[in-house]
This record gives C-alpha cells, structure tokens and sequence, in this order.
C-alpha cells in the first residue's frame, strides 16, 4: 500500500480537511484493494476515530460530540456528495 504524503499544514482548517478527507478515500481504495470489505473498512476506521475523539476531547465531550453525529446521520448530512467537496 502506498499513499501519497501530506503536504506541510497550511494552518486553514477547510484545507486541512479537505485533504485528510481525500487521503482517507486513498487509504480506502487501498483497502479494498487488498480485499478488505467496505463494512470492515468503514467500522475499523470509525473505532479509531471514536478513540481519538475521545483521546482528543475526553468521554462526557466525546459523546456530545457523537450524539451531534447522530443527528447529522438522521438529517442526510453524511449522504449528500457535496460533503466531500
């Protein structure tokens, strides 16, 4: 598996997330490349996340942050394709 290099942080938080948003696509396709199903790629990728939310926020900060989620899954925030962009 090979993936691209992040450029030096350019300190604009948009940018920044644009561009961890196109290396998790990248480390994706790598996945699945190797056989991995999306299922298996999608959950383990969530778990590690969840940890470093927490890591990064504490538990009672984390969890507000994931009940926030939550609603964003229900209200079609995560379905639409322009989230990406």
């Amino acid at each position: 598996m090979t993936l691209s290099a992040p450029s030096p942080s350019t300190s604009d938080p948009e940018s920044d997330r644009r561009e961890a948003i196109a290396f998790m696509l990248e480390a994706f396709d790598a996945g699945r490349e190797a056989g991995i199903e999306n299922h298996a790629l999608s959950r383990a990728a969530l778990f590690q996340s969840i940890m470093r939310i927490v890591e990064e926020l504490g538990e009672e900060d984390a969890a507000r942050f994931l009940r926030t989620s939550a609603k964003g899954v229900q209200s079609g925030y995560y379905t639409r394709g322009d989230v990406l962009n």
